[in-house]
């Protein structure tokens, strides 16, 4: 399924993180204050998942994030270049990999094959 997200800084220390599931509509959204977000000079991309037990929980296709964007204000972009985590955990359980196609286009997959 296709999922449109969204983080806005709304605050000083306050952003709003939604998003909405293209094919029945459903929106989701949270917003959350935390001092220090006044300086949050990174951006990540990121799969999480709640509650997963196992690397069975884990998509078992690869999770595109495409057309990103990232802006300085409102109508100023930012020039991504995105980096893998230079510190990944040592013991990949789930084999976990990302693909950095392009600033625009990352790709966050898992090989679950013969996990448990």
């Amino acid at each position: 399924d296709k999922i449109f997200g969204n983080m806005t800084r709304v605050g000083s220390q306050s952003y709003y993180i939604g998003s909405v599931i293209a094919s029945s509509g459903k929106v989701t959204g949270i917003t959350y204050t935390n001092s220090r977000l006044q300086s949050q000079p990174w951006a990540y991309n990121t799969l999480e998942c709640y509650g997963c037990q196992d690397c069975s929980t884990y998509p078992t296709q690869p999770s595109y994030f495409t057309d990103l964007q990232l802006f300085i204000t409102k109508d100023t972009p930012a020039h991504i270049n995105w980096v893998p985590n230079q510190f990944p955990a040592k013991d990949r359980k789930c084999h976990e990999g990302v693909d950095i196609v392009n600033d625009a286009t990352v790709t966050i997959e898992f090989n679950t094959q013969g996990q448990q």
